[in-house]
């Protein structure tokens, strides 16, 4: 009552009509005999309406956990382009459950195929870039252990707040996984960033580390490229929608010799994700060079 009297005192306006759901509050006869007093029409919402917010309750989970929760902003205009960012990803190119784990793009494409094969139109193939789990499930553990003992060092919330996550997300509670030995949560948290259902919070992971943790190399494979960037390898503007092949390999040449070729091999297929299936360059050449490989390979 007191929110409703402070609207009221605050706007000098009374309303034609007032929306609420069927909470007792609402209910009560203190507040619709006040709504009454002041000839206002009482709207409410249907049994079960509870459930219309359901959608979107889960999409803030989804933003605050995977976005939000995961980054710091040193200014007001850089959570907008996060989440531009973020909203892009999720409206088009993040798998969807209902879509069997396509992406709406490559469930369009994937239609137009089916209708091709019919003869009514050409056929497009895409080729996507590799995924996040992907990596993950390719990437040696060392390289896991070494991202998140950087996170454990310089932004531990960021830890617990993937490791909650994560749980979450294999319908566990947060303290079953604090209470292993520290080698032990590394082995889960890994484990379990190999499942594509944990495709986003992987790759914002990734994304947070590399950014943060790997400023040097994400600067000079910018420079390499002539891509503007921030000082720190943050690209300024629009990504290039073509890369030149000569100089990819000169740049991938220079900084072999300067970093983990693991490490270098994750940055890549990172990059190669900032772009809807990824720029064929930069596949056929994470593809073709042998010295790319997110782990060494076991001699028989």
């Amino acid at each position: 009552m007191e929110a409703l009297e402070n609207a009221l005192a605050s706007t000098g306006r009374v309303p034609k009509i007032f929306n609420t759901d069927q909470g007792c509050q609402f209910t009560s006869a203190q507040w619709t005999g006040r709504l009454t007093q002041l000839g206002v029409k009482i709207s409410m919402d249907g049994r079960g309406r509870w459930m219309d917010n359901v959608f979107i309750e889960r999409l803030w989970r989804s933003v605050k956990y995977e976005r939000i929760y995961l980054f710091e902003h040193s200014t007001l205009t850089a959570p907008r382009a996060s989440l531009l960012k973020w909203f892009d990803r999720y409206n088009d190119w993040r798998p969807h459950a209902e879509l069997g784990n396509q992406h709406k793009t490559n469930f369009r494409v994937s239609a137009l195929a089916t209708v091709a094969i019919s003869g009514l139109t050409p056929l497009l193939f895409i080729f996507p870039a590799v995924k996040a789990h992907e990596i993950y499930s390719a990437v040696d553990p060392a390289i896991v252990t070494q991202i998140l003992d950087w996170f454990r060092a310089n932004d531990k919330n960021v830890y617990k707040s993937a490791v909650a996550t994560l749980a979450g997300n294999r319908k566990l509670r947060p303290v079953f996984i604090q209470k292993k030995s520290l080698a032990d949560q590394y082995a889960w948290v890994h484990k379990t960033l190999k499942l594509n259902a944990c495709e986003t919070i992987g790759e914002h992971l990734l994304q947070a580390y590399l950014m943060a943790g790997q400023q040097s190399l994400l600067a000079m494979f910018c420079d390499g490229l002539g891509i503007p960037h921030d000082g720190k390898g943050s690209v300024v503007g629009e990504l290039p929608k073509k890369l030149d092949a000569t100089r990819l390999a000169e740049t991938i040449d220079r900084l072999i010799g300067l970093f983990d070729p693991k490490l270098l091999t994750v940055y890549l297929h990172c990059f190669n994700l900032q772009t809807p299936n990824g720029w064929p360059e930069l596949t056929e050449k994470l593809n073709s060079d042998e010295r790319l490989v997110l782990r060494d390979k076991v001699e028989n």
